[in-house]
């Protein structure tokens, strides 16, 4: 679950205000921006989505083995500019429904995600490979998806 306290905390109020107010004059743009934000993140479809892109990108980074195809080089050219702006627009959402810089930047998640989002444009749109590897770490968002591999790197983690 990417979506922090606070920000599942401003949707309940969002979704209240709403509730209880009849009119929608009373909710303002960002109200409404934040709401739609949260309740994107927290769909099924754009979790499996973000899911599809990582193992996308994680094929892709495999696929730059030496002797590959031209299909192949291809694929990972393009890939990785598809890869970067869907993060990117991941990233844009999380700090919409966030609602402000101090609320996103309490979570390390995003930090995280916002470091490697921007080491990897550079790598992308400057050419540069070793910046490239670092969005390779997304993998680790899968491992909900293994909860015996997530149970022993966060035991390994603790160690």
């Amino acid at each position: 679950n990417f979506i922090t306290k606070k920000q599942q905390d401003a949707l309940e109020q969002a979704e209240t205000r709403i509730r209880h107010d009849n009119n929608d004059d009373d909710v303002s743009g960002e109200e409404a921006i934040q709401h739609a934000s949260i309740e994107m993140i927290r769909s099924i479809y754009f979790r499996s989505f973000i899911s599809c892109a990582i193992i996308v990108q994680l094929v892709a980074f495999g696929a730059k083995a030496t002797g590959a195809t031209q299909f192949w080089r291809d694929f990972v050219y393009y890939s990785e500019f598809v890869c970067v702006f869907v993060f990117l627009l991941e990233l844009i959402l999380n700090f919409l429904a966030a609602g402000d810089l101090q609320t996103f930047g309490q979570s390390l998640f995003h930090q995280f995600e916002a470091v490697v989002i921007v080491i990897t444009f550079v790598g992308v749109f400057g050419g540069i490979p070793e910046f490239k590897v670092l969005s390779a770490l997304r993998g680790y968002r899968l491992m909900k998806y293994f909860p015996t591999l997530q149970a022993m790197l966060q035991s390994a983690v603790k160690s």
